[in-house]
């Protein structure tokens, strides 16, 4: 069970070495740590068809048995990381050190096999939130901006 602090001021005191020494919790490091883990996740476990569907033309709501389908097929692990890998990139406040990562996510099917992830879950609006955060924050990889430039079209 995660540990959850029921006040601010022990997050304050987590965040802050001087205070927490030994207990510090660097932020910058732990969403580095989730964004390699969750684009590599992605890569790994993200393929054609995630939840066997018979057809790609109905609605959510005309697929048979959808919600056991999501829970079968589409573990907690993987929703979690389609929802916030562009959180975790732009909290790193680093974006080369995903470069590599970012760069066989962004020009390989993973692109589609996620969006198609979030289109069964009902969050299609990930797609163009992390879009757009990703290009406010990756000014300085040019080959990575211009893949989601392509992708705002």
């Amino acid at each position: 069970m995660p540990i959850r602090p029921v006040h601010t001021s022990v997050r304050d005191f987590l965040v802050d070495e001087k205070r927490s020494g030994e207990y510090a919790v660097i932020l910058k490091e732990g969403h580095q740590m989730l964004g390699i883990g969750t684009l590599q996740l992605m890569i790994t476990d993200l393929h054609f068809n995630m939840c066997n569907l018979e057809s790609s033309y109905l609605l959510n709501s005309q697929v048979e048995n959808l919600s056991e389908r999501i829970t079968q097929n589409i573990s907690p692990d993987l929703s979690y990381a389609c929802h916030f890998w562009g959180s975790h990139i732009i909290y790193s406040q680093s974006d080369t050190i995903f470069a590599p990562l970012l760069r066989k996510f962004l020009t390989t099917e993973v692109l589609l096999f996620w969006m198609e992830v979030l289109g069964i879950l009902g969050k299609v609006d990930v797609v163009s939130e992390t879009a757009k955060v990703l290009l406010d924050f990756t000014n300085s990889v040019v080959c990575i901006h211009a893949i989601l430039d392509d992708m705002e079209c």
